[in-house]
């Protein structure tokens, strides 16, 4: 539960500060904005089925540890360039919808792996997973949105610190060769 709601900070965080990032940093029209925030959907989607498509021939938790390691390479990089005042439309786009591709992946195989926990009471399971992620994910893109002042270093920074937080949380959680 907590590696979820984790994690879900980085989709939040970027979700409730997209327009900022896009229309106010970068100038985008409503009609740029929307193609753009499409793409990131697309990208979800993506990382999605591709997580399906690894599910067949790798064991879920090596996904997972797979995932949130290139997730945490792609914002601490984010980051870095903005610490670096390196940030340009490009960069922040081609970022930012690998996350997005990346937290696709990650996010159904980490529910996959906890319910398979669960014989009884999956649905209350479920429940309560999906309430973690909600709680965490407003708390991170509420925070960031109230650091950010406009700038989007904070954002990135939260996006950054919610993938190292999750990765620690990842890294004590014991590989159980049953949670294939």
């Amino acid at each position: 539960i907590l590696f979820g709601g984790i994690s879900s900070g980085i989709f939040m965080t970027f979700l409730t500060n997209s327009a900022l990032i896009y229309m106010e940093r970068f100038g985008l029209s409503a009609y740029q904005f929307a193609l753009v925030f499409g793409a990131h959907a697309l990208m979800l989607m993506i990382g999605n089925r591709t997580a399906v498509k690894l599910s067949y021939s790798t064991a879920g938790y090596k996904i997972l540890k797979t995932m949130n390691l290139v997730q945490l390479i792609l914002t601490m990089s984010l980051f870095l360039a903005a610490f670096f005042n390196l940030l340009s439309l490009a960069v922040v786009l081609t970022f930012t919808l690998l996350i997005m591709g990346i937290n696709g992946a990650i996010n159904p195989t980490a529910a996959g792996l906890f319910i398979v926990c669960f014989d009884k009471n999956a649905g209350a399971a479920s429940s309560l997973k999906t309430t973690a992620i909600f709680i965490f994910g407003a708390f991170f893109g509420g925070l960031a949105a109230l650091m950010s002042g406009g700038e989007l270093l904070p954002i990135f920074a939260i996006m950054a610190f919610c993938s190292l937080a999750a990765r620690i949380v990842l890294l004590t959680i014991r590989d159980n060769p049953e949670l294939a």
